[in-house]
């Protein structure tokens, strides 16, 4: 699909549609699929652990504070951005001013249950 979309990140998010990435069962050269059907099922957390990239450190501790690994060392943190700017607005999203408002439109109508479902806000494109 990135070749069908000449290696462009917004030509290809045109290119994705709903079976691309709600069908992951029978698409396996896209790995690309809601969060959510690996942590929640009927709209109900059923993982009793979630950690989030942008907050790897913190929940890497927390989670080998639960499985009683002791303390570990933080070696470094750098996935978010509180206090980016973008054409869309203080955002925290890393590259989001180098997305289309229509490639932002897309992601959040595919992506609107992980959304939710994980308390990350959507951005008004």
């Amino acid at each position: 699909m990135m070749f069908a979309a000449n290696h462009q990140f917004d030509g290809w998010v045109s290119l994705l549609n709903e079976r691309h990435i709600y069908e992951q069962g029978r698409n396996t050269s896209l790995p690309l699929h809601p969060a959510h059907y690996w942590t929640h099922v009927a709209g109900k957390q059923i993982a009793h652990f979630i950690g989030k990239v942008e907050n790897f450190e913190s929940d890497f501790a927390q989670l080998a504070k639960q499985l009683d690994l002791g303390e570990l060392s933080q070696i470094n943190s750098n996935t978010i951005e509180p206090n980016a700017q973008s054409s869309f607005g203080p955002v925290g999203y890393r590259y989001v001013d180098r997305m289309s408002a229509s490639s932002i439109q897309k992601i959040n109508l595919l992506f609107k249950d992980d959304f939710e479902l994980f308390g990350y806000p959507q951005i008004n494109a």
